[in-house]
């Protein structure tokens, strides 16, 4: 009876390790009392709620390493085998891994801030992830925080003025792209270099806060309704195998390319199509307005119709015929493409030479076209 009262407990202890786990535990043969755990440490409260969410020991996260510890400014936090997850009342329960855990630990993790997002991945170009911060020590102010990620710029925190600023230019998918630095002093400011530019900020010596930015590259516009293609060559067609095409989105807009390199001619013109699915004439060089001559009327002469040679400009009364008849003449006018497939050739020039550009298709028919230069810290 002992023995079988033993078995019962450790049973039960078993099973009870096992719903604090959930599914993080090796199932045991029928009758032997549900599952055994896979490692001797618990996961409890919000920071499990957020590790089965994201898969337990399955997961991203693999299994604990700790139990649950207390962080500084009032959190929590666990250690698991490739990451962790912190918990704060303010940000709620947020997992950090990777590279992005790498640099957040240089930077002294909670002292950077607390996690507000899971590491997420960019959906607009799935080049990038990101994690957001908050500094809760500065609560109630709200200052956010970020860290983004690329294979090509690896891991960088952007905050502050800058991080604002930033965000203002439409953030990764604006002018400046990715992050490539830390926040660094510059004199007597604060500067963050991007793909394509930096952002300086300083006090003027009113001590009101100014952040200048620098999008280097200089920057061509110019006007198109429809799609744009940029071939690999000055010679080549819209369609070319290697061109790179914008296309106008649901919204008319579409994001900006990364940096791509096409020939130029030996005037160092960039060459580039428009193709006008809209049919507006107002996109230059594109559409032209062509006559298909005119048709007459005469009015004294039983009504005949005959067309008239050449094109005419609208209506107009006739000279003397058949015994003064009067004569209308109507022009029809259309809006015909000057390129059989619809594209029609253009071409634009940066004052400095380059064969790196990066393009975006905006409002009002708009083709913003950088001549990239290379920037780096």
């Amino acid at each position: 009876m002992k023995i079988q009262v033993a078995i019962t407990a450790l049973a039960l202890a078993v099973v009870l390790s096992a719903a604090a786990w959930g599914q993080n535990c090796r199932e045991l043969p029928p009758g032997h009392g549900g599952c055994l755990p896979l490692h001797p440490y618990t996961v409890i409260g919000p920071i499990a709620d957020k590790y089965n969410q994201i898969g337990g020991a399955n997961g991203i996260l693999g299994p604990p390493t700790i139990n649950q510890q207390p962080a500084p400014f009032g959190g929590l936090f666990q250690e698991f085998t490739h990451g962790v997850i912190y918990f704060h009342q303010n940000t709620g329960a947020h997992e950090v891994h990777g590279a992005i855990l790498e640099l957040w630990t240089q930077l002294g993790r909670t002292v950077f801030g607390y996690p507000t997002t899971d590491e997420t991945g960019v959906p607009e170009d799935g080049r990038g992830r990101f994690n957001h911060f908050r500094l809760v020590q500065l609560l109630p102010a709200i200052e956010e925080r970020s860290i983004y990620w690329t294979s090509s710029t690896q891991a960088h925190s952007v905050i502050g003025a800058i991080r604002k600023k930033w965000g203002e230019w439409e953030w990764q998918r604006g002018k400046l792209g990715y992050p490539t630095s830390e926040e660094f002093q510059d004199g007597n400011a604060r500067k963050s270099f991007f793909e394509y530019g930096f952002i300086r900020w300083t006090n003027d010596q009113a001590g009101a806060q100014v952040t200048t930015y620098d999008n280097s590259p200089e920057t061509l516009t110019d006007r198109c309704s429809g799609d744009v293609s940029f071939p690999m060559s000055y010679g080549a067609q819209a369609t070319d195998l290697g061109a790179v095409i914008l296309k106008r989105g649901t919204n008319g807009y579409s994001d900006w390319t990364p940096i791509f390199t096409v020939g130029l001619d030996d005037g160092s013109r960039v060459r580039w199509y428009c193709h006008s699915t809209t049919g507006n004439f107002m996109d230059p060089g594109t559409w032209v307005l062509r006559s298909n001559g005119a048709a007459c009327t005469f009015s004294g002469n039983g009504g005949t119709t005959q067309p008239s040679s050449g094109a005419g400009g609208g209506s107009g009364g006739g000279g003397s015929g058949g015994g003064g008849s009067n004569v209308s003449c109507t022009t029809t006018v259309n809006l015909v493409s000057t390129d059989s497939a619809g594209w029609t050739a253009e071409q634009s020039r940066c004052n400095g030479h380059t064969n790196r550009f990066r393009a975006r298709l905006g409002p009002d028919r708009l083709l913003e076209t950088l001549c990239v230069a290379d920037i780096n810290p």
